[in-house]
């Protein structure tokens, strides 16, 4: 009763301060609600032209007729929306009514407005009169420099609820279906039951705290999210749950900004009859106990993953040679790509080799280890950051300015 009570009136503060930005949000949401797609391959099957960049599956569309845009397939959006690119300002796109978009982060809301397109074509299949929010990159907290915007925009569930999708990050490769189609499944495809509401896809999961204490909880799918898992401390804090494994001081980026949180290793999380060990877990301090309870696109990354929107299914076939382990950041840079292919500091972590040099956020990173960072894919910093031993980081300046670190595994959480 006290939970629903403080549920009520984190409700009502919500809708008194913003119930104008609510109103269109939800104006946006229900543009879409006659969306249907036009198939122009008799199969109604696509491989969708893909790149992956980090965990986040992303795919070229054409929208107006102007081809390559980038958009990045987010399970966890319910709308898709534009960010300003120099491509996308092309377009010319028509300003509507004033939006707000929010997520993880403790800055402001993303400012953002309404605005539609004629058609957006996904390569044998179209959609037309497509509503879309449109975030200017140079004022949401998302972003420290507008060079980050590297993607066009995000295909939320306004458009994925049309389709099953095939993701399979080990072959570069994205596939959809038809409502009335579905691929083959393997003999041993693990199948999950799922719920699509509130626009989110979600998953029931077990998840183990520590050697005697496993919990029981719905997350949602987020393919958006780069991450493995995030937790609610709110949920732990509420039913009286201490976590002893060891923690470290990180930071998650959303269209709400920056948000500081601590991380720590799990001993397992079980999705149906897939298991996960040593699951490396965000743990996200909210004042709702059921908001942030996220899978990351990271999680499934040795699976073929099939999101089954119409019989509401999970369905998970595990890739030959592949098994899953944690990836953990044991240099404490928190880097994103630029447009120009080097990387920018976001973040340095506490306590971590690189927190004790004169790195600072906005840092423009040159070369690591010897290469240029713009032949350096965001998942081969992922995969450099995971190993200890000596690094060496440039940073861009008149004079490039380079330094070494000295990284090694944290007992009781990487290792």
């Amino acid at each position: 009763m006290e939970k629903n009570i403080k549920r009520i009136c984190l409700m009502l503060l919500f809708f008194s301060v913003s119930s104008c930005s609510l109103f269109n949000y939800t104006r946006l949401m229900a543009a879409n609600n006659s969306l249907e797609p036009t198939w122009n391959t008799p199969d109604e099957h696509l491989i969708l032209e893909t790149e992956y960049i980090g965990n986040k599956p992303q795919i070229l569309a054409s929208v107006n007729g102007v081809d390559n845009l980038r958009f990045v397939i987010d399970t966890g959006a319910r709308v898709s929306f534009f960010i300003d690119t120099d491509k996308v300002k092309s377009l010319n796109l028509p300003e509507g009514y004033g939006l707000s978009l929010g997520g993880v982060g403790d800055s402001s809301r993303s400012p953002a407005y309404k605005t539609r397109v004629d058609t957006l074509n996904l390569g044998g299949v179209s959609f037309k009169d497509v509503g879309f929010a449109y975030m200017p990159a140079t004022t949401t907290p998302y972003y420290l420099d507008k060079d980050e915007a590297i993607v066009d925009g995000v295909l939320g569930h306004d458009v994925i609820q049309h389709f099953h999708w095939q993701l399979n990050k080990a072959e570069n490769r994205v596939s959809i279906y038809s409502k009335e189609s579905l691929p083959m499944l393997a003999s041993n495809t693990i199948t999950i039951p799922a719920k699509v509401k509130f626009r989110r896809f979600k998953v029931p999961v077990r998840i183990n705290l520590d050697e005697n204490t496993t919990i029981e909880h719905e997350m949602i799918l987020d393919t958006g999210s780069r991450h493995f898992m995030k937790i609610n401390t709110a949920y732990l804090d509420n039913e009286g749950l201490a976590l002893s494994s060891k923690t470290i001081t990180a930071a998650d980026f959303g269209l709400s900004g920056q948000t500081i949180h601590q991380r720590t290793t799990l001993p397992k999380l079980m999705v149906g009859d897939a298991n996960f060990p040593n699951i490396k877990t965000n743990l996200v301090k909210t004042d709702d106990e059921d908001d942030f309870w996220y899978l990351g696109s990271a999680l499934f990354s040795h699976y073929d993953m099939i999101l089954d929107y119409q019989r509401e299914l999970l369905h998970l076939t595990p890739i030959k040679g592949l098994s899953f382990a944690s990836r953990y950041n044991l240099i404490g840079l928190e880097l994103r790509k630029l447009k120009n292919g080097n990387f920018i500091v976001r973040y340095i972590l506490p306590d971590m080799p690189a927190f004790n040099t004169d790195l600072t956020v906005g840092d423009e990173i040159s070369s690591i280890d010897g290469q240029l960072a713009s032949n350096i894919s965001l998942d081969t910093w992922l995969d450099i950051s995971n190993q200890p031993g000596q690094h060496q980081i440039c940073v861009k300046t008149e004079q490039e300015r380079c330094l070494s670190l000295t990284s090694s595994h944290i007992i009781g959480y990487s290792k």
